[in-house]
């Protein structure tokens, strides 16, 4: 049976990437904005719980900033992106970032043809794609 001590550093990355999330959720859908004020602790305490870090967070976040100077995503989206994929740290399973940007895509595009929108040529809140993320690194942790 597993000790408090053996669940703090769980709690301590879960708890903030839970609650981070659906903040982060709820602020980008009714602003289009996430603010500093939630994505640099999350940032910092996902750096602080997992550096060295891995050359998979490394490449990542490299992959997220490039994503960011073409502007495939928004300042707020790369912080929220960086600071899940290090509070996660080696606790993700490697197919939950790919799999949650696709099954995103692929809901917001068709909800898009569906209102009859374009599908291509804006971006939409990215928030969801995070909370998506959080959700499936926890069912990588189940199974």
């Amino acid at each position: 049976m597993a000790t408090e001590a053996d669940l703090l550093p769980e709690v301590a990355r879960w708890a903030p990437a839970v609650a981070g999330a659906a903040l982060a959720v709820v602020w980008d859908y009714r602003t289009r904005r996430i603010p500093n004020l939630l994505t640099l602790p999350l940032l910092a305490l996902g750096v602080g719980l997992s550096a060295p870090g891995t050359p998979f967070l490394w490449l990542t976040s490299a992959v997220m900033v490039w994503l960011w100077w073409w502007g495939g995503m928004g300042g707020g989206d790369l912080k929220l992106w960086v600071g899940m994929l290090w509070l996660m740290g080696e606790t993700q399973p490697l197919w939950a970032l790919p799999g949650a940007l696709l099954l995103s895509v692929a809901v917001q595009s068709l909800w898009r043809v569906w209102r009859r929108e374009p599908v291509f040529g804006r971006l939409g809140p990215g928030a969801g794609r995070v909370a998506l993320y959080v959700a499936l690194c926890g069912l990588g942790r189940l199974f």
